[in-house]
């Protein structure tokens, strides 16, 4: 995988995005605007991360969407910024004008994940540090606290658990968390596409950017599309030619600033354009 923002990388990056009529910049949260903190409220978009967000925004050339595995209500009030596109829960919940896109049967499946959110607390007692987020259409179930030498039996014994007592959810690995949720379609792959789908007839250029498992789904989608797939983080040696790395949240930061002038000055160039054929022909 290579350094988006090495010198040859970035150029040949830049003029894919300056031949775009649109760019529609998907990006995740935790691990990618922001940094992973011991506890989830911790983990806040930087002053400048967010700064940027409003100045791309205002540029006629690019959609940006907020991709997240927290319930749409949580990533939209850590982000702040209306106008955005915000989805929620790995998909499961897309903000729109009218309402909230979800599963039909999201009632039904909310009072499961509340049910089992209170079963799941009886681990907490055996392991300090252990403790269970209701995100509504999902659950996270959180270990980064526990200590090490309890991280080996948890697995274990959370694993048999699982496999006994819920054998019709799908239960994923992230970093430091496991993920309960619904067997559906829907993931972040299936989001970028719900999304694209919201912008016809244009020449669109995707950008996905995100640091953890469940942002692969959205990187072969994007991939498939010939779009921008940035891994934020670890280098996992993947060798596509449109599979880039950043090192950092920081980093992501500086592509978004590099990002935001590239785009100005491309509109700007399309606005002496249109005054010049206007003037030809006034």
């Amino acid at each position: 995988m290579r350094h988006l923002l090495a010198k040859t990388n970035w150029r040949n990056a830049a003029r894919r995005i300056k031949k775009a009529k649109l760019v529609i910049l998907f990006l995740d949260y935790d691990g990618t605007l922001a940094p992973i903190r011991r506890l989830p409220h911790l983990a806040r978009i930087s002053s400048p991360a967010k700064r940027l967000l409003r100045r791309l925004f205002k540029n006629s050339k690019i959609e940006i969407c907020i991709i997240s595995g927290r319930s749409l209500a949580e990533i939209k009030r850590m982000v702040g910024l209306k106008n955005l596109l915000y989805v929620g829960n790995h998909g499961l919940e897309i903000g729109e004008k009218n309402g909230i896109n979800t599963l039909p049967q999201a009632s039904r499946i909310k009072r499961r994940i509340k049910s089992i959110c209170g079963r799941l607390k009886m681990f907490s007692k055996q392991f300090p540090g252990f403790w269970v987020e209701n995100k509504g259409l999902t659950a996270s179930l959180h270990y980064r606290l526990v200590s090490p030498s309890l991280t080996k039996i948890l697995t274990k014994e959370l694993t048999v658990w699982l496999k006994n007592q819920i054998p019709d959810l799908g239960v994923t690995a992230g970093k430091k968390v496991w993920e309960i949720r619904p067997r559906t379609k829907r993931n972040k792959g299936w989001a970028v596409q719900y999304i694209s789908r919201l912008f016809p007839g244009q020449e669109k250029l995707k950008i996905y950017a995100g640091d953890d498992r469940t942002d692969w789904d959205a990187f072969k989608k994007i991939i498939q599309r010939q779009g921008i797939a940035i891994q934020v983080g670890k280098n996992n040696n993947e060798g596509h030619k449109n599979y880039f790395y950043l090192k950092s949240p920081g980093e992501l930061t500086l592509f978004m600033e590099k990002l935001a002038a590239l785009l100005r000055k491309s509109n700007l160039k399309e606005e002496k354009l249109t005054r010049r054929i206007y003037a030809r022909e006034s």
